[in-house]
């Protein structure tokens, strides 16, 4: 039987979800589901500090890189964790939940100073907070 392909779908701007690795996200998935029965099931959606989630996935990423595939605990990808950490994040800014606890809340603005006493040039950051 030949396929009709002359259908219209108006879709050019959406993502491209087909482009997602099943692999990768399968393994994101038994992260999330580990999780799951260990707290339970979007207890993460609740939020929480984002320093806790980069400490997290810095600590999966540095046991990755120093030669650690899989997490002692769950014997799931370390690469894995550390994706799932990302992914919170990415939920926590565009929903507002957890708390940007980081040094610094907003991107600083570099911006130029120059001492016509002296003749040097400095860059300091505009909206840097000091914790």
């Amino acid at each position: 039987e030949k396929m009709n392909n002359n259908g219209v779908k108006n879709d050019n701007e959406k993502p491209q979800m087909a482009l997602l690795s099943p692999f990768a996200l399968e393994e994101v998935a038994k992260v999330m589901t580990f999780g799951a029965k260990k707290y339970s099931a979007d207890n993460w959606r609740g939020g929480f500090a984002y320093s806790r989630l980069i400490s997290a996935v810095l600590r999966h990423i540095m046991a990755y890189q120093r030669g650690e595939a899989t997490d002692p605990e769950t014997g799931l990808s370390h690469l894995a964790h550390a994706s799932c950490g990302l992914m919170m994040l990415l939920e926590f800014e565009r929903t507002g939940k957890g708390t940007n606890d980081l040094y610094y809340h907003q991107q600083p603005e570099p911006i130029e100073s120059f001492d016509e006493q002296t003749g040097n040039e400095t860059l300091e950051l505009k909206n840097a907070s000091n914790k």
